[in-house]
């Protein structure tokens, strides 16, 4: 019924002890889970966590209903009477404790990961949702037509690059210029994902022979 669009991991619960198991018609209490339709199928997921599925529209409906409070046995037969169709809801159950959507099971908390903490937690969206005025971009635009109309032009040529005769001074400028540009870069995506209520997250990583500037957001 679900479809992950991440790898699945699995959950410890408090003590070491294995997460609380769905029993036959459990009652859950979700994490805050964000949705919206996508054609026919509903993506659903956690912010925090990053982690999202695509739902059918019956997987939709059995969220819903498990959200409301009721049992598996009473969300299976309500489906059964609206689809004509038999589902496994504690199966489903299972799959969403798996992708830590699931804060409790029969009371019993599901030991579910923490979610990772954010880049630069302390910044709200009330600090940076300026960010999407439609002035913003009017303003930028000004500003580098009154930067070309008065600055003077910069010659250019191959001195304008290979500034000092010590080749690794070049190198270490140009590689500092370079990652400065796409930190702020970078920042400027998180600043407009936070503007959203989405925590983004920005890593380095190395998933190609060279070091890469990764940013995680979700939404």
């Amino acid at each position: 019924m679900t479809r992950s669009a991440g790898e699945r991991h699995g959950c410890v619960g408090p003590g070491g002890r294995p997460p609380a198991a769905p029993g036959p018609t459990p009652h859950v209490r979700f994490h805050r889970l964000d949705s919206r339709p996508d054609g026919d199928e509903w993506i659903v997921g956690r912010l925090a966590t990053g982690r999202f599925v695509a739902l059918p529209e019956v997987g939709k409906q059995a969220l819903d209903l498990l959200g409301q409070g009721l049992g598996a046995a009473e969300v299976g037969r309500r489906l059964r009477e609206t689809t004509g169709d038999d589902i496994d809801v504690p199966d489903f159950v299972e799959a969403l404790v798996d992708l830590g959507f699931v804060a409790e099971v029969d009371g019993r908390p599901t030991g579910s990961p923490p979610p990772p903490k954010p880049t630069f937690a302390k910044l709200r969206p009330r600090h940076v949702r300026w960010v999407l005025s439609p002035v913003v971009p009017v303003l930028v635009g000004l500003l580098i037509a009154a930067a070309l109309v008065t600055c003077p032009p910069v010659p250019l040529g191959y001195r304008t690059l290979l500034w000092s005769p010590h080749g690794s001074a070049v190198i270490a400028l140009g590689a500092g210029v370079g990652w400065t540009l796409l930190l702020l870069h970078e920042c400027a995506h998180l600043v407009t994902a936070r503007a959203t209520g989405v925590p983004g997250r920005i890593r380095l990583g190395p998933p190609r022979p060279v070091l890469d500037n990764k940013k995680d957001q979700h939404g």
